[in-house]
């Protein structure tokens, strides 16, 4: 791992996400999901203060809050839903009040190859903020193409397998997880397939350089799991800065 790298650096950029369900009648409930600091200087007048997290973590056609708070400070602060791009299970998130813009770039080339170490930084069981490494256990290309459109998850009527040569898709996966959960992510969603301990949906996946490379999803099959590949986060924010 990188000198310039660490687990400071790691804490620095990534947010626990709280949602507090508030459902009329009923009690409110929380989940927690993870997140992480993106660049903010070309993309939002304040600056900083940008999430980028998972969109399936949040349920559609309830009412709910976020606070999120950076893993090295004591403060939760209100955030709001600024874009959203279900189909690439992406949230972006403003902080309220918050300008500081300390963040990790992504990789320029997303290449990972079977066997490479990648890192984390979430929980492990109850053991919350702990710095935890992952393996590779399927090729995935930085030529990965992000789909713009095409199938979503919740129109495969059975298990389809896309025989890619290079890279899984988010299809690969709908045998063994919740195809309800991810039922408006596109099929043909490139993602990283890696083995770790690891329970944060939205948390950063770090190349040895502190560089990232992608976004977790969530479990697969056992300690199997999957993530968003560095091409649709790089295509996410490109996107931004061009409107």
């Amino acid at each position: 791992m990188s000198d310039q790298f660490s687990y400071f650096n790691a804490k620095q950029i990534t947010w626990i996400v709280k949602i507090v369900y508030n459902s009329e009648g009923e009690e409110k409930s929380d989940f927690l999901a993870g997140g992480f600091s993106i660049d903010g200087a070309a993309i939002h007048p304040e600056g900083g203060g940008l999430i980028m997290t998972c969109a399936h973590s949040f349920k559609r056609g309830l009412n709910y809050e976020i606070y999120v708070r950076r893993l090295d400070q004591d403060t939760f602060y209100p955030a709001d839903v600024i874009k959203e791009k279900s189909e690439w299970n992406i949230f972006l998130l403003k902080v309220r009040g918050y300008s500081e813009n300390i963040f990790r770039d992504f990789i320029n080339n997303g290449d990972l190859h079977v066997g490479q170490p990648i890192y984390m930084i979430g929980s492990f069981l109850n053991f919350h903020a702990s710095f935890i490494n992952g393996m590779v256990v399927f090729p995935c290309d930085n030529g990965a193409r992000v789909p713009l459109n095409g199938q979503i998850c919740g129109e495969i009527s059975q298990f389809e397998w896309y025989t890619q040569d290079t890279y899984r898709v988010m299809g690969d996966m709908m045998d063994r997880v919740n195809r309800n959960v991810y039922r408006l992510v596109f099929s043909r969603l490139p993602v990283i397939q890696f083995e770790s301990n690891f329970s944060k949906s939205g948390a950063p996946i770090f190349h040895s350089t502190g560089e990232i490379v992608g976004m977790v999803i969530g479990p697969y099959c056992g300690n199997l799991m999957i993530g968003v590949h560095v091409s649709v986060l790089r295509k996410f924010v490109q996107d931004l800065k061009d409107q």
